[in-house]
């Protein structure tokens, strides 16, 4: 029966993806829209003015923790690359993840293809690349899904979705251990809290650059807005789709669904601006390193 159900969302999920393949174009043009739409609205709803802005925060943002987060992705595929003895450079690992941010709101491979083939060019078999990919990615959810319901939840509700935190983290360390190495599975945990830590302060940064008052668990649920989007894949980079994600979960926690789109928003276009400088810049440093 579990075989059955996998066997069904696996089909359902390809039919999606096959789909929205074919429609790419317009699709990233209705996320354009919900985007845009929402960034308008948002704006409206908290009466919010040029001049109120804290663009030194927002430049904090750009500056200090939206690297953080580039170095980090880059860092999450080296560790992949190193799990199934391959060798990457920090440096590629960098240019290859900063390109696949990108090519997600553009008509090229998506950041998953992009991925694989880097670690293919590696030397990595096909199947290997793909397992370990989705291991991260298994990571990245369970943890995404674990923070995001410790803080919309209740006291005791809280202490169980820790508890099956930390128990879902063991078994993911002993899998990965066993099956590549203990010190790789230690090393996707690390950068994945780093990830999540980053995230939080870059959010709470921008919070505080609109004006808005934020505790913790504000910024901390949004770091799940992302699941919703990837999960369903439909709009290219969940264009819209993570911000209105955000903006409930934010109600749920009776903050401002307007301030949480579009710090979300905001955030979206810095991670964007910063993996396309960053993207560039490796590029171009890399064609005009001297051959040996």
């Amino acid at each position: 029966m579990a075989r059955l159900t996998i066997s069904a969302v696996r089909s359902i999920k390809a039919e999606v993806e096959r789909f929205a393949d074919r429609h790419r174009h317009p699709l990233l043009l209705l996320g354009f829209v919900i985007l845009v739409g929402g960034v308008g609205w948002s704006i409206q709803n908290l009466g919010l003015e040029i001049d109120q802005i804290s663009w030194l925060s927002i430049l904090l943002a750009l500056v200090i923790y939206t690297p953080f987060s580039v170095l980090l992705n880059g860092l999450e595929l080296k560790a992949c690359a190193s799990a199934v003895q391959r060798e990457m450079p920090a440096r590629t690992a960098v240019r290859v993840t900063s390109y696949g941010t990108v090519a997600n709101v553009l008509p090229l491979p998506a950041s998953l293809a992009i991925r694989t083939h880097a670690l293919v060019r590696a030397g990595a078999p096909l199947g290997d690349a793909v397992k370990i990919l989705s291991l991260s990615a298994v990571l990245w959810l369970a943890s995404a899904i674990a923070v995001t319901a410790f803080f919309v939840s209740s006291n005791k509700v809280s202490i169980f979705v820790l508890l099956a935190s930390v128990v879902g983290l063991l078994c993911f360390f002993v899998h990965v251990g066993r099956t590549y190495s203990f010190p790789s599975a230690a090393q996707f945990i690390v950068i994945r809290a780093a990830m999540f830590v980053v995230f939080i302060l870059r959010a709470l940064t921008i919070f505080a650059g609109l004006g808005v008052a934020a505790a913790l668990g504000d910024a901390a649920v949004l770091s799940g807005a992302g699941i919703a989007s990837s999960i369903v894949g439909v709009i290219p980079a969940g264009f819209g789709v993570s911000e209105s994600v955000g903006a409930a979960l934010a109600s749920v926690r009776d903050a401002s669904p307007a301030a949480a789109f579009l710090v979300l928003a905001i955030d979206r276009a810095l991670n964007l601006l910063a993996s396309g400088l960053a993207a560039l810049g490796l590029s171009i440093g890399r064609q005009e390193q001297p051959a040996a």
